[in-house]
C-alpha cells in the first residue's frame, strides 16, 4: 500500500527543479505524491482538500499559513516541516539564529539591535572601518539584515581602507538582486537588525533545501553580491553520511 504524500506549497515552490529533485529520489512503488497546487490551495475550503498521510508544508508568498493549518488539524497527517515553526520562528531571523545556537550550529558572529523593544537602549557608534554596538565592535565588511526573514533588503558595508560605500541585496528584479552605492556608507538608524560579520563565500552562495541522516540537496549559485546578477548554475545532490551529519 502506497503512502499518500501531500505537497502544500505554492505551485512556483512546490513546482520548482530543487523540488521535483527531492520527490524524484522518492520510490514510486512506495509514495503517491499529490501535488495540491495554488487553485486548491487559495480557493478550494479544507474539506475538499485530499486526504494525505503525510504532508510537505511551507509558506511563501500569499501562502495561506491559517487555512493550511486547519487542514492539519481536521486530517492530522504525519508533517515533514513543521508549520507552526515556520509561521512562529523561521519569520524571525533573532529566533532563528537562537534555534542555531541551542542546536550547536555555528552561526557568524553577530550583534543584534532590537528597536522593537522599547525598554532597551542602544548605543551605536560607526567608523571607517567598524562600528561597536552596546561595546562590541564588529569590523567592516558587515552585513546589516532586518531581524524580518521576508525583508530582504539586507545591506553589506565596506570598510573606506577598501574604497567604502555600500551593496544592497533585494528581491530579484529581472536578473538582479543587488546594487552596489560608492557614496553610501551610513548603516540604518531605524528598525530591528542583526548585524554580523561577512563571510567570504569565493564569489558562490549554497542553498540548502534539505537534510536528512543520508541524503541532502543543495543548489550552488554565483552570489548577487560578485555583480547583482543572479544565475543559478548547478544542482548539487550530496549523499552524506551518517558520521559526517552527526558531527
Amino acid at each position: 500500500m502506497k503512502i499518500r504524500l501531500g505537497v502544500c506549497a505554492m505551485d512556483k515552490k512546490a513546482r520548482s527543479k530543487p523540488m521535483r529533485e527531492i520527490l524524484g529520489r522518492l520510490n514510486p512503488n512506495n509514495f503517491e505524491i499529490i501535488i495540491f497546487g495554488d487553485n486548491l490551495i487559495l480557493n478550494e475550503p479544507v474539506e475538499n482538500w485530499p486526504v494525505t498521510e503525510c504532508l510537505i508544508a511551507f509558506s511563501s508568498s500569499h501562502y495561506p499559513t491559517h487555512k493550511v493549518l486547519q487542514y492539519i488539524e481536521l486530517r492530522k497527517p504525519y508533517l515533514v516541516n513543521d508549520l507552526e515553526t515556520d509561521e512562529n520562528v523561521l519569520r524571525d531571523r533573532r529566533k532563528v539564529y537562537k534555534h542555531l545556537e541551542d542546536a550547536g550550529i555555528d552561526v557568524p558572529f553577530h550583534i543584534i539591535v532590537d528597536r522593537d523593544d522599547d525598554s532597551i537602549m542602544h548605543q551605536i557608534e560607526e567608523f571607517d572601518e567598524y562600528i561597536i554596538v552596546n561595546g562590541v565592535k564588529l569590523s567592516k565588511p558587515l552585513v546589516e539584515k532586518p531581524v524580518d526573514a521576508e525583508d530582504h533588503n539586507i545591506y553589506i558595508y565596506y570598510p573606506m581602507s577598501a574604497g567604502g560605500g555600500s551593496k544592497r541585496l533585494y528581491r530579484k528584479v529581472g536578473d538582479r538582486s543587488s546594487t552596489f552605492y560608492p557614496n553610501e556608507n551610513d548603516i540604518r538608524r531605524e528598525g530591528s537588525y542583526i548585524y554580523e560579520e561577512f563571510v567570504n563565500t569565493q564569489g558562490t552562495d549554497v542553498k540548502v533545501y534539505t537534510v536528512g541522516p543520508d541524503y541532502g540537496h543543495a543548489e550552488a549559485r554565483k552570489s548577487p553580491v560578485v555583480d547583482g546578477k543572479v544565475i543559478s548554475f548547478v544542482f548539487l545532490c550530496v549523499f552524506l553520511s551518517l558520521v559526517a551529519y552527526r558531527a
